[in-house]
């Protein structure tokens, strides 16, 4: 149900339930006792996982087991790129930080509905939480926050670039939205009818893939420039030349299938 893999170290939580570690030495449990581990996450000398909708995460230390109360029903969790920093997110709107130095929790009444994303800013000084079209940006550490946002649309993830120049929104209404890092609109785009249910960026922050849950996958660039034959071999839209959609194709992978023109929604400057 969850994997993480930590250096040779892969973390697994089961349907059924347990948390285990496999590594040189073999798999062996680590904690039992809940059913559908989610947000497995992992550093020096510690692990934790959740079930969706649990008070308490299941925390190992040191290979010893030491459960931590959060106080809020989990919906959402996140690691920040340094990997000091473990955000919640509750199914009541409440936004949560933990500092994995010494396991305090700081929490922030948030949103009024469930977290539907959670993400840090790859300096790991902020964080972005979404839950509907509401959208927070809050500094780390603190929770203080810093800016909200309404793409027009609702929001199911949120994701940076690895410069953290660009934020992508991504939809339940298979619409994306990329944000420069000040809260800047840059361009929508209509991905499809389903929801888009992942977003992942590429090294050079320029390009980032889309998965959809009807089976459509994306390939998007993040700035208007000549790419030479491949340019001209996909034919690109461009929206407000900064969001390209270099091709929408099926998965399972058949014949290829580029966007039509109409999918490169054309939006107006904030």
């Amino acid at each position: 149900e969850a994997v993480r893999v930590v250096g040779d170290t892969v973390y697994v939580g089961s349907v059924v339930g347990g948390l285990y570690r496999w590594d040189e030495d073999g798999l062996r449990l680590l904690a039992d006792g809940q059913s559908r581990l989610r947000g497995i996450w992992a550093g020096p000398g510690w692990v934790v996982s959740h079930t969706f909708g649990a008070e308490q995460m299941i925390r190992v230390l040191d290979g010893v087991r030491d459960d931590l109360d959060v106080g809020m029903s989990l919906w959402r969790t996140a690691l920040s790129h340094d990997g000091r920093w473990l955000a919640l997110g509750s199914a009541d709107g409440d936004v949560g930080l933990i500092d994995t130095t010494d396991w305090s929790l700081t929490v922030r009444k948030g949103h009024d509905g469930a977290l539907d994303g959670l993400g840090f800013h790859p300096d790991s000084t902020s964080m972005t939480s979404v839950s509907g079209r509401d959208v927070q940006t809050w500094r780390v550490p603190g929770l203080e926050q810093t800016r909200t946002l309404d793409p027009g649309f609702e929001v199911r993830g949120v994701q940076y670039s690895p410069d953290g120049q660009r934020m992508v929104l991504s939809g339940g209404e298979g619409r994306i939205a990329l944000y420069s890092d000040d809260g800047l609109l840059l361009g929508v785009v209509t991905h499809g009818a389903e929801a888009v249910t992942s977003v992942v960026f590429g090294n050079d922050g320029e390009r980032f893939i889309t998965a959809a849950s009807g089976g459509l996958v994306g390939l998007y660039r993040t700035e208007h420039e000549d790419h030479g034959p491949l340019g001209a071999r996909t034919n690109l839209r461009v929206c407000r030349e900064s969001l390209q959609v270099v091709a929408i194709v099926p998965f399972p992978p058949q014949d290829t299938v580029w966007a039509p023109a109409e999918a490169c929604e054309v939006v107006a400057a904030p």
